[in-house]
């Protein structure tokens, strides 16, 4: 094929496209710019990677043995889910599906797929015959490993990736939905077609991208080598940059995210051409609709309008296909585009499962939501609108998944993605097909509606260290920094500002902690402590002859840094209580008992056939041993601790608490409920099925199930009920699941928090905060610009810091027992010193005048030794008598100066003013040499220092 047979109008506008994408774009050739920060530089680093931990692997001899075999795929998928400074996981190149492959390949399956690899990386022949050598061979490893479907997909880009990366230049990636999309663009048909690719695919593949390649180095845009070209489709043809028209249309094959008003408008055309012809140029081309139409967001007379047309319209182009199979077909991006696919009389038609690009579940209750409900409302200028949760998920086909229906509709990813604020429940229950939310309209310009607002309106992580001398109220600077960066005031009277430090203490909100010189990591983020389990927990039976087992716990620094996350905001928003457990429950076999899990799951209960007939509501039976004794007695023999009927009865009826979690399992590796336990234990003698029960409130609810490794590594066990390993538990990845949205960053209202660290030099910082300093700076917190999390080293949890939590130090500069803080840490953090404040003393408390007092003791300090070893004013700060100040001096002042001066009297009595041997504060007393001393020379006088047991009336007098 020739470059004279692509489309070149459509490469113009798709060129167009990208440039207004990156609006600061000159060439490929740049090293700075959104295109390089935000496409080209992570791939570079993934090569770099590769081919320094990957390439010698697939160097060396042919792979004989499971082992060598697991270690390459396994180093394949640590390459391209790695992270090193700003290069992130690789989702764009392998998908999630292609990375659980990597990862579960074992056996002959790891060995065939390994030697695939290894054969394609070593060899000589072009690359479109060598690729479709891969494809078959990998193809056979592909399938006996009994994996999920899309072979086709994963090898092709697997296969097409290990050539681009050997051969940047002569090679491109093939991800076979984005090249449908480039083939549909440029050529007006598609390349790659359901099946292993093969060599004459690919080849026409790389002369499209060298075609593409000439066009930009004719147009002086320095492309440096294919992996230009790749990221070129993918940011105009992938749909990852969508909403950007060419031409006021958008030209078959693209996957710009069509807009509401241009759909809208399509069907006013259609309208119009039905009533008068107008438009028939397009519309008289298609044929009479036969499966798909697609429901107006606005009143007209008839609100249902066949769907290719209305895509035809929108593009200027009448040779596009009807249905689901790519993100440009018109039903799809119809749907993409937030609108609700229907039949001829208007029921709405559910999509395919199995296709990827369709947005599924929360997102789709979030578009319809706007599209149907607040825009139109908008329109009429109405200053509210109230969504019903049941009707919403009757229109999104999501009738048995409400808590999930209600949980988008009130979560801050639509008020966000909307502009408005959190909802009112104004009716109903929430959860349930009664509720009903309402928005309001009102003053919408001043609420952060896009990412833009959101990000500048993104609070500013503050650390902050206060030092200075003792006694000068670090501590008090502290409360009231700490109350002004949660509430944003701080009352100005002590004991208010003290009451409401103590309201956030108890809340959760600060934390306070000091550091010495034994603080460790494990103090401060997490360690392990010894735990004995409990007999209903996964692996109670694991923890060794000692009768323990390690278990991460976690440190001040984690528990608040999370605490910080996963705050609700004012606003209520619906989070998990990770304080609470979960615990696995089985209803049944799917199929063979799905009728007694329905009646289960629609009562609201969970229930076990484990326990016999016994009623084990007596509070008796809160305890282990008095389970295991009665199950004995009624068995009339010898009974192990780890009988099941002993283990999951103790776990359903005694171990599962009010407010835990229960997942519903669906085999080992699914489950298909989640909710949270609402009453204790009850047997039910009339039950249908299981007579223990429980009652619980259902969070989410899918018939066909989730893959439970989504959130939990272990398969689940064939006990009816127990507890799981909750160290082993993605939270984050269990809420994207039942409350159907990523919540990993904090709310964008989320409260303050902030830990306090006293005496924050005490410790040996760079053991204490490990590798976690680097995520101390505001720009690589949660939701900032450069954002990390890093890997913690004994719950191999991911851990980034949020930027609601900020953190306030002190530092005692007189201290000398440590070193000098380490540089790493005051890097980055803000410094405030805090002197002494005579002016907050007395002038005068029974004669003596406290504010000269300091003063000039602490002009004699520095001028004598140094400014860091002043006095504070807190030590005089509650003085109302002269005993009292007596007892200052006495007790505190001259013992601390004694330390300042390394017990050098002679100084410590001209600080004090000291004029003569008596002394006001402390007098002296000559000492005679001992015996013998006097033939060796007289040597300076020697003198007994004692500090007076009373004061003079005068003794201020040098101090004033």
């Amino acid at each position: 094929m020739s470059e004279m047979e692509i489309d070149q109008d459509a490469l113009t506008e798709m060129i167009d496209h990208f440039r207004r994408t990156f609006p600061d774009f000159e060439n490929f050739q740049l090293e700075t710019g959104r295109y390089h920060d935000g496409e080209r530089e992570y791939k570079d680093a993934f090569r770099s990677v590769f081919l320094k931990t990957v390439a010698p692997l697939l160097e060396s001899d042919l792979i004989e043995r499971e082992g060598p075999a697991r270690e390459l795929l396994l180093a394949f998928l640590s390459a391209l889910t790695a992270k090193a400074g700003k290069f992130e996981t690789v989702q764009n190149l392998v998908s999630w599906r292609g990375h659980d492959h990597l990862g579960k390949l074992t056996g002959d399956a790891a060995v065939g797929a390994a030697r695939a690899l290894q054969t394609l990386w070593q060899d000589q022949r072009p690359h479109d015959v060598a690729i479709e050598s891969f494809a078959d061979s990998y193809t056979d490893a592909f399938k006996r490993a009994d994996t999920s479907s899309g072979v086709n997909g994963i090898v092709a880009v697997l296969g097409s990736l290990m050539l681009a990366l050997k051969d940047p230049s002569g090679a491109i990636i093939v991800r076979k939905q984005l090249w449908s999309a480039v083939g549909k663009a440029l050529l007006h048909r598609i390349l790659f077609h359901n099946q292993p690719v093969r060599a004459s695919e690919y080849a026409e593949a790389l002369q499209v991208a060298e075609a593409v390649f000439n066009r930009f180095d004719a147009e002086g845009l320095q492309p440096r080598d294919l992996w230009d070209v790749h990221n070129f489709f993918w940011v105009t043809a992938s749909g990852s940059y969508p909403g950007v028209e060419v031409g006021g249309v958008v030209r078959a094959g693209l996957q710009g995210q069509f807009t509401r008003e241009a759909i809208e408008a399509a069907m006013d055309a259609f309208d119009a051409y039905q009533e008068t012809g107008q438009h028939n140029d397009i519309f008289d081309s298609f044929g009479s609709p036969r499966d798909f139409w697609v429901r107006s967001t606005r009143a007209r007379a008839t609100r249902v309008y066949p769907s290719k047309p209305i895509v035809g319209f929108i593009q200027r182009n009448t040779n596009i296909n009807g249905g689901w199979a790519t993100a440009t077909d018109a039903a799809a991006r119809l749907y993409n585009a937030g609108y609700i696919i229907v039949d001829r009389d208007d029921q709405p038609v559910a999509p395919p499962e199995r296709y990827e690009h369709l947005p599924k579940d929360a997102d789709r209750v979030r578009m319809c939501a706007r599209n149907y409900w607040i825009e139109p409302a908008r329109e009429r200028r109405e200053n509210a609108i109230s969504i019903r949760a049941g009707t919403i998920a009757q229109d999104v086909l999501l009738s048995d998944r409400l808590p999930n229906v209600c949980q988008a509709l009130r979560g801050s990813k639509l008020q966000k993605d909307a502009g408005l604020a959190a909802p009112r429940l104004t009716e109903g229950v929430d959860g349930s097909t009664t509720a009903v939310f309402t928005f309001s309209l009102e003053g919408e310009s001043s609420v952060a509606g896009n990412s833009e607002r959101v990000e500048q309106s993104r609070r500013q992580a503050t650390n902050m260290i206060l030092y200075g001398p003792p006694g000068t109220g670090k501590t008090y600077h502290t409360a009231e920094e700490a109350v002004r960066l949660c509430d944003g005031t701080a009352p100005t009277d002590r004991n208010e500002l003290m009451q409401r430090y103590e309201e956030l203490l108890g809340e959760g909100r600060i934390e306070f902690v000091t550091f010495h010189q034994s603080f460790s990591y494990e103090e401060f983020v997490e360690g392990l402590r010894p735990y004995t389990g409990d007999p209903g927990e996964e692996d109670a039976e694991e923890t060794g002859s000692s009768g323990f087992s390690l278990k991460p716990t976690d440190g001040v620094f984690k528990r608040i840094s999370e605490r910080a996350r996963l705050d609700q905001g004012e606003s209520g928003e619906g989070r998990l209580d990770r304080s609470r457990a979960i615990f696995k429950v089985a209803l049944g076999q799917r199929d063979v008992q799905e009728n007694q899990i329905r009646r289960a799951l629609d009562a609201n209960q969970i229930g076990i056939g484990w326990g016999g007939a016994i009623d084990w509501s007596p509070e008796q039976f809160d305890d282990f041993e008095a389970i295991h004794t009665r199950w004995k007695a009624e068995q009339g023999t010898e009974i192990s601790g780890h009988d099941g009927n002993v283990v999951v009865t103790w776990s359903f009826r005694a171990a599962m608490q009010v407010g835990d979690y229960v997942v519903i399992s669906d085999g080992r590796d699914r489950f298909r409920a989640f909710g949270r336990v609402t009453s204790d234990y009850f047997f039910d003698v009339d039950a249908e099925d299981y007579p223990h029960r429980r009652n619980v409130e259902w969070i989410w609810r899918n018939e066909a199930g989730f893959e439970r490794n989504k959130f939990y590594p272990n398969g689940f066990r064939r006990h009816a009920a127990y507890k799981l390993k909750m160290s082993l538990v993605d939270w984050n990845a269990l809420e994207e699941v039942v409350l159907g949205e990523d919540r990993s960053e904090p709310l964008v209202d989320a409260r303050n928090h902030v830990l306090i660290i006293d005496e924050i030099n005490r410790a040996n910082v760079s053991k204490v905060f490990g590798d976690l300093i680097t995520l101390l700076e505001p720009d690589k917190r949660l939701g900032a610009t450069n954002a990390i999390s890093l890997r913690l080293p004994y719950s191999l949890q991911p851990f980034g810091v949020p930027a609601n939590l900020h953190l306030i130090g002190t530092m005692n500069t007189a201290d000398r027992s440590i070193a000098l803080l380490d540089t790493a840490l005051r890097r980055r953090f803000d410094f405030r010193e805090i002197l002494p404040r005579p002016d907050l003393l007395s002038a005068d408390v029974d004669g003596i005048n406290l504010r000269s007092l300091l003063t000039k003791l602490n002009e004699r300090i520095e001028y004598l030794f140094d400014r860091d070893h002043q006095i504070g004013h807190a030590y005089f700060i509650n003085c109302q008598s002269r005993v009292q100040v007596d007892a200052v001096m006495r007790d505190k002042v001259i013992p601390l100066l004694a330390e300042y001066f390394y017990e050098d009297w002679g100084r410590i009595r001209q600080v004090l003013g000291e004029e003569n041997d008596d002394g006001r504060f402390i007098s002296r007393q000559p000492l005679s040499p001992p015996p013998g001393l006097d033939a060796y020379g007289a040597e300076e006088t020697r003198y007994r220092y004692v500090v007076r047991p009373e004061f003079p009336q005068d003794a201020y007098s040098g101090l004033a």
